[in-house]
């Protein structure tokens, strides 16, 4: 897109003059690297200097903190009994299925973002991205590497194995089975990442939260077979030298995550800074950067529970580093503010709140297919076992009765450390498993659950979310989600004023997600057509420029919000204005939407059925008469009002009903000029599509109303 000087002053008006400073020099850096390759040196001396206290290892001498890094690294701790009964009670189809994919992995066969297995090779080629074939040459610095290139593809392929999230499938299948070969996986491929990326060489060192994140996997699954008395020697040079690159990595750059990036990032590579200033006893880095998540938090948790980023891919994401926060509390001696608990945990009862029953929730926002921590054997979609163990980690108990999700509190709740000179622990030694710990004599996955945590003020009911525009309906077996947010930090989608139907557990109407950063059809889902919304002849709702930088933010405002009724009103720089109130009554959601062009006499418009007091008109099952006249309507441009359905779609003589499995879970009826499908798709894992049904409906006038008819839930 060619941006003009109204743009560039917008840019500075949304994302502030700090912001744009922050950018250029961060952009400025990275051009002064590849042009003089010396200047690499100023970022890790002066003011960037890591004076990391160091073992001895690759040709490095040890330092005045010699050993130190060895006791630090050994500290972290897990309730191996427990884990060890949750992982042997599951299913027989559970076990099979974890096996497999830890079998899989040690072939360097790995399910990458929670969906599809991509074969990186045996040895794992870390620099390859499977999908295309294309290797990234080694020989080239990171800052040399472009983020997008056709040829070689989506970057995320390449560094999905990096993360090393697939090294907890080895942890739990030894866990399950005792067979030592998962810890020779682990060491084998720990060697190797080190051995095949060079410091500050090739892909895996462009971005500081993927470092954060490896530090973290790698380390947290050192520990479990550190625990079970399988670690060598070199195994902890080797995560001595991992933490050592990584931690380097973000204190060189962090600068602009915390200054310019702002989000899911920013918390990932303060993990991370916590962790190697925790290993290597630098105290007043450790102190700083605890200070800053705690304004981070603070900054990118909403007092209502919403997530900043607005996405709840990102705000699992941002609740599975907390858990890693709240569990080496303990250990590093700092914590987080309690407000900032209080913060997490209302993140936690937010997406408890917007739950199916299986879990899962609205596909709102980013999706790159971020399970960070995968330590349980709940599907992708399940957003059950973060919720638990964020209630676990701040209240002390559960929203829920028992179930598979448990586990991943197990891996995040205080562990129990053992004593000097005792075995690693009595479950398992460097023997291997003893008989009492077999399947029939542990305990089922589910014994640590004592109390069941649902307070009153936590049945899943109508909420609202103001503060980061969510608007929740719920009757029976129907949620209906609204979206409008009044931006003050950089949304991902156009999204404004979309509607989520959900009906019996099937999610009726549904977002399109994500696919892709870098390919043409990620881009598009971005977009205002691929969302259940209004969507303008050409034009969109915001203005966009690159893969991310989206800007021209819409005016909003929240007309009523209650239990049974919204009505909300955006008003784009593109020059038009939406307005829709929906209502729901019985089994019925009447939604109207209204249009009208913006120009530079815009008159203040009121809401559209509603009286000027905020009280609903009696408007269900009728059609109201457009009143531009009296609401200062302008004329309205050509406009499409848009859902998309993964359900099947039949006419009927009112409309279409939407059927799933040979039900009808609802009907659509309009009094637009014309109501019409075409073939769609959606994404609900990374890199992953499948086809749905867009339904668009061209209005005669400048105000279209469309009814919903729920279907009654029947037995069978």
């Amino acid at each position: 897109m060619d941006m003009r000087a109204g743009d560039y002053l917008q840019i500075i008006k949304e994302y502030h003059i700090s912001w744009l400073c922050w950018r250029l020099l961060y952009v400025g850096k990275i051009k002064l690297l590849c042009h003089v390759a010396q200047a690499e040196r100023f970022f890790k001396t002066g003011h960037f200097s890591l004076k990391i206290r160091y073992s001895g290892r690759h040709g490095k001498k040890g330092g005045p903190g010699d050993g130190d890094m060895d006791s630090r690294l050994d500290m972290l701790s897990f309730d191996l009994r427990s884990l060890q009964a949750c992982v042997r009670g599951l299913g027989e189809s559970d076990q099979e299925r974890l096996l497999r994919q830890a079998g899989q992995a040690a072939e360097g066969k790995i399910t990458a973002f929670s969906s599809r297995i991509l074969d990186y090779g045996s040895p794992i080629r870390w620099n390859v991205n499977p999908v295309t074939g294309c290797p990234v040459d080694m020989r080239l610095k990171w800052y040399e590497i472009p983020d997008f290139d056709p040829k070689r593809g989506d970057i995320k392929v390449i560094w999905e194995a990096s993360r090393l999230t697939h090294f907890y499938a080895f942890a739990r299948a030894y866990l399950l089975t005792g067979d030592e070969r998962y810890y020779r996986a682990f060491s084998a491929q720990l060697g190797s990442w080190l051995e095949r990326n060079p410091s500050g060489y090739g892909p895996n060192y462009k971005c500081g939260q993927e470092c954060g994140l490896r530090m973290i996997n790698a380390w947290m699954v050192y520990s479990i077979f550190k625990e079970c008395g399988c670690i060598s020697p070199g195994d902890k040079r080797n995560m001595e030298e991992l933490i050592r690159r990584c931690y380097r990595k973000i204190c060189s750059d962090f600068f602009y995550a915390h200054r310019c990036i702002r989000n899911n990032h920013t918390l990932s590579e303060l993990c991370g800074m916590i962790l190697g200033a925790w290993c290597f006893r630098e105290e007043a880095r450790l102190k700083k950067a605890y200070r800053w998540l705690n304004e981070e938090i603070r900054r990118q948790f909403f007092a209502d529970g919403g997530y900043r980023q607005y996405s709840y891919t990102y705000q699992r994401l941002a609740l599975q580093l907390m858990e890693f926060v709240l569990k080496i509390e303990p250990i590093t001696g700092h914590g987080l503010e309690n407000g900032n608990r209080e913060r997490l945990a209302k993140s936690a009862a937010m997406l408890y709140q917007l739950q199916n029953e299986d879990g899962d929730v609205p596909n709102y926002g980013s999706n790159d297919g971020a399970l960070i921590f995968p330590v349980h054997s709940c599907s992708y979609r399940d957003f059950r076992p973060v919720v638990d163990g964020i209630m676990k980690g701040i209240k002390g108990k559960s929203l829920y009765p028992p179930g598979a999700y448990e586990e991943e509190a197990l891996w995040f709740l205080p562990g129990k450390s053992s004593a000097a000179g005792e075995p690693a622990h009595p479950l398992v030694n460097k023997s291997g498993f003893s008989a009492r710990s077999s399947r029939s004599d542990a305990p089922g996955p589910n014994h640590m659950q004592k109390e069941l945590w649902r307070p009153a003020g936590l049945e899943r009911k109508s909420r609202i979310y103001p503060d980061c525009g969510c608007y929740m309906m719920r009757r029976g077996n129907m949620m209906a989600v609204l979206y409008q947010q009044s931006f003050d930090s950089r949304p991902a989608q156009m999204d404004q004023l979309h509607l989520d139907l959900w009906v019996q557990g099937v999610n009726v109407l549904c977002d399109s997600g994500t696919y892709s950063y870098a390919e043409e059809e990620g881009k598009k889902l971005a977009l205002t057509g691929s969302h259940n919304t209004v969507k303008v002849k050409g034009t969109e709702q915001m203005r966009k420029n690159g893969a991310f930088l989206i800007y021209g933010w819409p005016r909003s405002k929240i007309l009523a919000a209650d239990e049974n009724w919204f009505c909300g009103r955006m008003v784009s720089v593109n020059g038009y204005a939406h307005q829709r109130d929906v209502s729901y009554k019985g089994q019925r959601i009447l939604i109207r939407d209204t249009v009208e062009v913006i120009g530079r006499n815009e008159k203040k418009t009121g809401c559209a059925g509603c009286d000027p007091g905020g009280k609903k008109s009696q408007m269900q099952g009728k059609k109201e008469e457009h009143r531009d006249g009296k609401y200062g309507f302008g004329p309205f441009s050509e406009y499409r009002v848009l859902f998309h359905t993964p359900c099947k779609v039949r006419k009927n003589e009112d409309g279409l009903d939407l059927l799933w499995e040979g039900n009808v879970l609802a009907t659509l009826k309009s009094d637009s000029r014309t109501i019409k499908t075409k073939p769609c798709y959606r994404s609900l894992f990374y890199l992953q599509k499948e086809n749905i049904t867009e339904i668009y409906m061209t209005p005669g006038k400048g105000e279209t109303v469309t009814e919903i008819v729920i279907a009654e839930e029947t037995d069978g």
